[in-house]
């Protein structure tokens, strides 16, 4: 919940807040989000390599997310709240600290929750927590403007945020830490085989290479929609002041659909409620070529809902997948390395959503877009639409054929748990 409070902005406020309060390109902006990216995909392979390895000798997931939020914290406060002039250089800094500190974080605690249940429809059930989570936290920064009475985002609620995530963040890591179950990781009695080089145990994964091809394309629409997403609802359609209860009733109807996804889990698979996810989404983006400067703001905020509600189905639907691919894994080459699995995705969900975003950015940028203006000249909306609706819709619809491809079922990985709990002489027969 702190984790998501803290992120939510980078991706939805920032790159308005840095063009409209600091005068910072766009393009400008987009490249250092690009480039810091790149470094974020360095980091989370180290990561996840990492907390296997000390997990192995019997370290805690829990000491990895008190490290990487504390230093989140800190972070945060250097790239919400800049010291004037802000330069290219210092803000590159801030987001390399920034996502550096996100990725001690994220990558362990996702490897926590995959140990919490090893069963098919209990992870889906773990991470639909974690992601009601995530949305209070979203939800809980989106209400600032109405809490400091500001009535829209800007610099001062980027402040506002930094203090209040730090309170929560103290908060949230001591609940976490004292009453999460996070002990050491029981053998399975498995025969075990030289670790091998890490590159080996990628590559030989099917699955794993699979998911990853779909997360790049999926990642890469997401990360252009959401990078224009305030820009679109300030800029263009003027709704600053209707943004906060946008954005609000967005989540909440994310959180109040997460029941459903893993409703729809149990009733069908996690490979069909990913692929619905997906259509839902593209659907929903479609829709913004409909909407138009003096159209209701009813109608963005249907979007937003409904993209929404697809946000909340990824989030509760491709950790656990991973988590089963984990397994696999684990079957095929007698090593626990899901944390490992787990930055692989994440560091190429990283990179393809930072990559959109960049790119969106910059495609706005050098149409001519100036979220300043009164008015876009027509060059500035057909950037806009392109960069904010026909090339997401193209990667998402691209990334339902990896998906459908995606060969580990409940029945499946019903096979492989049997197999990593039967005794090793049983292992040897089969």
């Amino acid at each position: 919940m702190a984790t998501a409070f803290i992120l939510n902005p980078v991706w939805s406020i920032l790159p308005g807040v840095y063009a409209k309060d600091y005068g910072f390109d766009l393009a400008l902006l987009g490249s250092i989000v690009l480039i810091a990216r790149v470094f974020d995909a360095i980091t989370d392979p180290v990561i996840g390599y990492l907390s296997d390895r000390r997990r192995e000798s019997g370290g805690k997931r829990g000491n990895w997310v008190l490290l990487g939020g504390s230093f989140f914290v800190i972070a945060s406060s250097l790239l919400y709240m800049p010291t004037l002039p802000v330069s290219e250089g210092k803000v590159l800094f801030f987001f390399l600290l920034f996502f550096l500190s996100y990725t001690i974080i994220d990558i362990p605690h996702y490897s926590w929750g995959s140990e919490i249940s090893t069963d098919y429809d209990a992870r889906a059930y773990t991470y639909s927590i974690r992601t009601a989570f995530v949305f209070c936290g979203q939800i809980l920064f989106y209400l600032i403007p109405l809490v400091t009475g500001e009535g829209e985002y800007n610099a001062e609620t980027l402040r506002f945020a930094v203090f209040f995530g730090a309170v929560l963040m103290a908060a949230t890591l001591f609940f976490s830490r004292h009453f999460a179950p996070d002990k050491a990781r029981e053998s399975r009695s498995l025969p075990r085989r030289p670790y091998g080089r890490v590159w080996r145990l990628i590559t030989g994964n099917l699955p794993l290479l699979i998911f990853v091809a779909s997360f790049l394309l999926a990642g890469m629409s997401l990360g252009m929609w959401w990078g224009l997403q305030f820009i679109y609802l300030d800029s263009y359609l003027k709704l600053g002041d209707k943004i906060p209860i946008i954005f609000i009733t967005g989540d909440v109807a994310g959180l109040l659909a997460i029941p459903l996804w893993f409703l729809l889990v149990r009733r069908t698979s996690k490979r069909f409620a990913m692929l619905f996810g997906i259509v839902l989404n593209v659907v929903m983006i479609l829709a913004c070529l409909l909407v138009s400067p003096g159209v209701s703001w009813l109608a963005p905020l249907v979007i937003v809902v409904g993209v929404a509600m697809a946000s909340s189905n990824l989030n509760v639907v491709y950790p656990a997948m991973v988590a089963d691919i984990a397994d696999y894994g684990e079957l095929k080459f007698r090593r626990d390395v899901r944390a490992t699995y787990f930055a692989v995705v994440l560091l190429t969900y990283k990179c393809a959503f930072g990559a959109g975003s960049g790119l969106a950015l910059y495609i706005l940028g050098r149409a001519g877009f100036d979220p300043a203006a009164g008015e876009q000249d027509a060059a500035a909306i057909l950037g806009l639409q392109i960069a904010f609706v026909l090339m997401p819709v193209l990667l998402a619809v691209s990334a339902c054929v990896f998906v459908a491809l995606a060969p580990i079922s409940k029945a499946r990985h019903s096979i492989i748990s049997k197999r990593l709990n039967r005794e090793p002489s049983m292992l040897a027969e089969s």
